[in-house]
């Protein structure tokens, strides 16, 4: 446990916290160390299970709804999309934790993406920690 992340989580006013991220960011980090990452990709692959999906817009506004940050597509190429996410809950993480991780997100993407377009689909994030942003690229896999 990080215990810089704590004190920092406690200055915040209870208006501000957020306990996920005691959960996914603290916790979970301890339980898995450095198998974290993979478990929160297919942890989100599995929440998007809970839900249907028949295009694009489904996708976001769940994603959206679920409190998972404001997104957007910003490029669709090919077999590639490209989605931006930022928000509150966005700069919150960035505030909390000097490198977050999102892979949580696109695991729900890459599932997401894959029921929409009956195609498999992967995908990976990147994080702009001087711009403080988020890029989520889903790949999907021809067959």
């Amino acid at each position: 446990m990080n215990k810089n992340q704590i004190e920092t989580y406690l200055k915040l006013t209870p208006e501000q916290r957020d306990s996920s991220f005691l959960i996914r960011d603290i916790l979970l980090n301890n339980i898995f160390g450095n198998d974290t990452k993979k478990v929160l990709y297919y942890f989100g692959k599995d929440l998007a299970d809970n839900f249907e999906f028949s295009s694009i817009n489904d996708i976001m506004t769940i994603f959206q709804n679920l409190g998972l940050g404001q997104i957007s597509l910003s490029k669709v190429k090919k077999d590639i999309y490209l989605f931006q996410i930022e928000g509150n809950e966005i700069s919150q993480r960035f505030n909390l934790d000097k490198k977050p991780e999102f892979a949580l997100e696109t695991g729900f993407l890459a599932k997401s993406i894959s029921e929409a377009i009956e195609r498999p689909a992967e995908g990976q994030f990147t994080v702009d920690d001087k711009k403080r942003t988020v890029s989520i690229m889903i790949q999907t896999i021809p067959q």
